[in-house]
């Protein structure tokens, strides 16, 4: 069985080369230099200067918050490399 952050890992290698997914967020590519693809923002976010990428993150932002699930999805891969970095495996006590 897939954990969660394989799953999310497998849709984004769909959803990063997707064209008409960038489309839904044009001013988000925009504001990632022209990017085409929503692999173009990640990649871009992750080079950028940190202002730079804070642009393009507030108008995910911005996107998220007027409803756009995809928007709200590439903030999620955006932040996944942290949180899973993060993430402890969990444990149970048999005592």
């Amino acid at each position: 069985m897939q954990s969660v952050i394989e799953r999310l890992e497998g849709e984004w290698e769909r959803l990063a080369v997707d064209r008409r997914a960038a489309r839904r967020l044009r001013a988000v590519c925009e504001a990632a230099e022209g990017a085409e693809t929503l692999g173009e923002v990640k990649q871009y976010v992750c080079q950028a200067e940190p202002a730079d990428a804070d642009r393009v993150l507030l108008a995910l932002v911005r996107r998220a918050g007027e409803g756009e699930p995809l928007a709200a999805r590439v903030l999620l891969q955006l932040l996944l490399p942290e949180s899973a970095s993060r993430s402890l495996p969990c444990t149970r006590s048999t005592g």
